[in-house]
């Protein structure tokens, strides 16, 4: 493996090269945290690129890491710039030796917290991801979006002008200006920092914390140098995402497992119950890549399947989960739909397959696709039963010669 420059990452690397003039105090531990992370995110997509995306992926513990309490640097110096130093090593100790199951986002969210909480005397820090696509700023976490659903507007308010420009916020600054004193003013709770974290020159998502130390918010260069540790950690999560989310996926059409579904499905479903919210399963079925194969046409035969794994996991929320349960079958849980609404979504998935298939030259006259619906109604019936009353769905309508089965619902019977 190819050895690291720490010189040449903080040369190259988009995040600290915004972070501008850092405290003395502060580089060690940003070329070790760049390192640390660099080195094992790089050994990661070896290995998954070389085709062990099923394998555990092996524990990284660098040595400097192994106490109790680890640092990367001497604690001397300042007080800020040692409460600075402290998140540094917090973080990165997260980054390399911490593996939490579940939600990577909630996870990061509760270190960063804690560790700003506990040695910047941070009060109310918060994690937003920005959505380009809606204009919109949401929370990193899955409870702070099931809280605030819509979001946070680009366009509106202090934390979206800190999104749409790029520019951290320090409350009482000198510079800031009649309008972005508004905006201040004008905000449900008051903002000490928010601070935009950058990734190839675009910014991702913010930090902002209502309340910090004295010493931290008028230090110009600790904030920035906190700023991008904060920036790289994030797009570390990012990059573990994306490997986590690699492993768990069908490598042709990049929805989960079947293995995967089941594993992310029963949790899914408990909690929606939890929530007294309706469920509905769908099921796709391609008819006609047994011809495919006949023929000799295994390209196109891929194909069809790569674009529908395409159209599926674009037109899915977040939450809803897709899988490919057979060589031509597929599967999504679509969460918070009664069935009606349900039947709905599903055939604007029928179309988007149907167009998928109907793409690929050599197949589309050749691939005939179906959709079953079973939905949870007013009771809750278990992840087997809805799956088995969806298939029974899909069949009807293949015997039927229809593109959509008999809507099932949990008691229905032929």
């Amino acid at each position: 493996m190819t050895m690291l420059d720490p010189v040449g990452i903080m040369a190259t690397s988009p995040v600290l090269a915004t972070a501008g003039s850092v405290h003395p105090l502060l580089w060690a531990a940003l070329l070790i945290c760049a390192v640390l992370v660099a080195t094992v995110s790089v050994l990661r997509l070896q290995r998954w690129q070389n085709g062990a995306v099923s394998e555990p992926l092996p524990s990284v513990r660098p040595a400097a890491l192994q106490t109790e309490a680890p640092a990367l640097i001497p604690a001397t110096g300042p007080e800020p710039a040692r409460g600075v130093n402290a998140v540094c090593s917090a973080l990165a100790h997260w980054l390399t030796e911490e593996r939490p199951a579940g939600d990577v986002w909630a996870a990061f969210d509760q270190i960063v917290r804690e560790a700003l909480g506990a040695h910047c005397e941070a009060v109310r820090v918060r994690c937003f991801r920005i959505d380009p696509g809606a204009g919109r700023l949401h929370p990193i976490t899955q409870a702070g979006r099931l809280a605030n659903p819509e979001g946070v507007p680009i366009a509106e308010g202090l934390l979206g002008h800190v999104a749409s420009t790029g520019r951290e916020f320090v409350a009482g600054a000198r510079d800031l200006g009649p309008a972005l004193e508004r905006l201040a003013l004008g905000e449900p709770e008051p903002w000490a920092w928010v601070w935009p974290v950058r990734v190839d020159g675009l910014t991702v998502g913010l930090v902002a914390i209502g309340t910090a130390s004295r010493a931290l918010l008028a230090e110009a260069e600790l904030r920035r140098g906190l700023g991008a540790v904060l920036s790289l950690a994030w797009e570390q999560v990012v990059c573990r995402e994306r490997l986590e989310r690699a492993e768990r996926t069908d490598r042709m059409t990049g929805v989960l497992t079947r293995t995967n579904f089941f594993e992310l499905a029963a949790p899914a479903l408990a909690e929606s119950y939890a929530n007294h919210e309706p469920v509905v399963v769908v099921v796709l079925a391609l008819e006609g890549l047994r011809r495919l194969d006949d023929g000799q046409c295994w390209r196109a035969r891929d194909v069809v399947l790569e674009r529908t794994g395409q159209a599926l996991g674009s037109r899915v929320r977040s939450d809803d989960l897709v899988g490919r349960f057979a060589d031509d079958r597929f599967v999504a849980l679509l969460r918070r739909l009664d069935t009606a609404l349900g039947k709905l979504i599903g055939e604007k998935l029928l179309g988007a397959v149907t167009a998928a298939a109907a793409s690929v030259k050599e197949a589309g006259a050749q691939v005939q696709v179906r959709l079953g619906i079973a939905g949870s109604g007013l009771g809750q019936p278990d992840l087997d039963t809805l799956l088995a009353e969806a298939f029974t769905s899909v069949e009807w309508a293949r015997t039927h010669h229809a593109a959509v089965g008999e809507v099932r619902m949990e008691g229905s019977r032929p």
